[in-house]
């Protein structure tokens, strides 16, 4: 009994890595915390422009 919780302690520890929010929180130092931001940010700012570009598009006919 012991041993085994020993390894599902284990698993949701390595698990708690294995998100895609681990980077973004510094999982892996500290610029790693950064490029995770940044790269979220990037891909609001491209789906916003995109939205943008395409109402344009759209009222211009």
């Amino acid at each position: 009994m012991r041993r085994d919780l020993r390894v599902w302690k284990w698993k949701q520890e390595y698990h708690a890595y294995d998100d895609g929010f681990s980077m973004m929180s510094g999982a892996y130092g500290s610029g790693m915390m950064f490029w995770g931001w940044v790269l979220y940010a990037l891909v609001v700012v491209a789906l916003v422009l995109g939205i943008a570009a395409l109402w344009k598009y759209v009222t211009k006919k």
